[in-house]
C-alpha cells in the first residue's frame, strides 16, 4: 500500500490491496469504503482475476481519499 497527498484538493491518499472470492464482493468492500467517514472517496484503481485460485481470484487496488 502506498500513501501521498493529492494537491488538487488537499486530500491526503492511500492505495490498498485486496482479494474478493467475486467481482460483486469486490463492488460492495468498495461501495462501503465509499460511506466510511473520514473517507472523502474511495475508488477502484484497477482489478485482476487469476481463474487459477478459486477461493479469492479477484485481485484489486483501491485508493482512498481523506481531508486532514
Amino acid at each position: 500500500a502506498g500513501a501521498g497527498s493529492d494537491p488538487a484538493d488537499g486530500a491526503a491518499t492511500l492505495k490498498l490491496s485486496a482479494e474478493s472470492a467475486s467481482g460483486a464482493e469486490m463492488a460492495r468492500y468498495v461501495g462501503h469504503l465509499s460511506g466510511r467517514a473520514p473517507l472523502q472517496r474511495a475508488y477502484l484503481v484497477n482489478h485482476t482475476v487469476d481463474e487459477t485460485d478459486t477461493a479469492y481470484p479477484y485481485r484489486f487496488t483501491v485508493e482512498l481519499a481523506w481531508r486532514e
